[in-house]
């Protein structure tokens, strides 16, 4: 399988707002803190700062060409000062491990 991660261009931004949304949801297990918006999506509600601030730069992970999944990589000012860096990871399309396997290890 050949896994990429390619930064996001401004143009991405619709895509990384969707695959955002599939992260959210799958988090709703683990808190009842996040609900279904009017129009029924998950968001967040401070979208804008991914692309607006300096220190959260969003990529796009392809397996295979095809769109697999997200990460946000955080710098400071978004993090303790003896942290360097931290990753949200999203491999949203549940097609299976190997395309989750192959992007953390295309990552670290």
């Amino acid at each position: 399988m050949d896994v990429k991660i390619v930064k996001a261009a401004i143009a991405d931004r619709d895509i990384v707002r969707n695959m955002y949304a599939f992260y959210l949801h799958d988090l709703t297990k683990y808190t009842d803190a996040l609900h279904v918006n009017d129009v029924g999506t998950f968001e967040f509600d401070a979208f804008s700062i991914i692309w607006d601030k300096e220190g959260i730069e969003p990529y796009l992970i392809k397996a295979d060409g095809k769109l697999a999944g997200f990460l946000l990589l955080l710098k400071a000012p978004f993090l303790q000062k003896q942290t360097t860096a931290s990753m949200t990871f999203s491999c949203t399309t549940h097609s299976g491990e190997k395309s989750g396997a192959g992007s953390c290890r295309t990552a670290f």
